[in-house]
């Protein structure tokens, strides 16, 4: 196996000190580059969240740590991802978003388990959400309008059924008060283990021919969602392509490289220190349409590259 790249020694030795706690603790033992490289990656990205949230600052090798042993990991096998695995050499000049990717798993169900087929019926294909997991809600242009969850339809009405709002005409109190315009987010606990993120995306609709200006309204939107997806302390997260449905406009056939440039420069607008425990937890982008997932797929194996 190739040696990792070389990396800041403030965050190789942080790392390697970090496992050396964990083996005291019982977990194995990371003493050298090596056996970082050949750790499991979640080792690897506990290892680096635990530094960022016990230091409270960021280190300029730590994205590149990640990565290393990201890559590394992956490559001898220890990171089953068939929808992100990648087929190239390390070579990024986003080592933090490489390894971002990595984790992330594009799964072929919509954040609520279920699958749109290409027969038009619609099929479980994974389990509901878990008590550990919060999925994401992206119709938050209806939270400021009249009528709330009862107005609702699509994607987001499931979602109001299954946290039990899908009647009332207004939303939690304290989402009403923080989704209000373009890229706002708020994450809110339903009870029951029911976890959601609410998000206004950008209407698509209204920005023809404005590739930048799309990449850049969606990205602030899935930065909030992850800063929100922090704050809530869970560990597992159902994303969605934001802003796809009615509101994708011209943009749909271009749906998947719009999504994962926006989601690659979203997680890059977030503080080192939470991009690292951003990379310790679990992210699925999550496909409710059979048809789209093959360019989906696709997409995020190259954004591993």
């Amino acid at each position: 196996m190739a040696a990792p790249p070389r990396v800041g020694s403030g965050a190789a030795a942080a790392l390697l000190r970090w496992g050396g706690a964990a083996s005291a603790r019982g977990g194995p033992r990371l003493h050298s580059w090596s056996s970082l490289a050949a750790a499991p990656l979640p080792l690897a990205c506990r290892a680096a969240e635990a530094h960022a949230q016990s230091t409270g600052r960021s280190s300029p090798g730590l994205a590149a740590a990640l990565a290393a042993a990201g890559a590394a990991a992956g490559a001898v096998g220890f990171v089953h991802c068939p929808a992100t695995a990648c087929d190239e050499e390390p070579g990024t000049k986003d080592p933090a978003a490489r390894a971002f990717f990595l984790r992330l798993q594009v799964v072929p169900f919509g954040v609520l388990g279920t699958r749109l087929m290409v027969d038009k019926s619609v099929r479980r294909t994974a389990t509901a959400p878990d008590a550990t997991t919060a999925i994401l809600d992206s119709g938050g242009h209806g939270v400021p309008t009249k009528g709330g969850p009862k107005r609702a339809g699509g994607a987001s009405k499931a979602i109001y059924t299954w946290v039990g709002i899908a009647e009332q005409e207004s939303f939690p109190p304290d989402v009403s008060a923080a989704v209000i315009g373009n890229t706002d987010c708020k994450y809110h606990d339903y009870g029951e283990g029911r976890h959601v993120i609410h998000a206004y995306g950008p209407d698509l609709r209204k920005m023809p021919d404005a590739w930048d200006t799309a990449v850049e309204v969606l990205a602030s939107t899935y930065c909030n969602i992850l800063r929100e997806f922090l704050d809530s302390g869970l560990p597992n997260l159902r994303l969605l392509p934001v802003s796809g449905g009615i509101l994708v406009g011209q943009y749909q056939k271009q749906m998947p490289e719009l999504t994962i440039a926006a989601l690659r420069r979203g997680f890059l607008m977030l503080p080192v220190r939470q991009q690292a425990i951003i990379v310790g937890r679990h992210v699925d982008l999550c496909i409710f349409l059979e048809a789209e997932l093959g360019e989906f797929e696709a997409v995020g194996r190259a954004a591993c590259s």
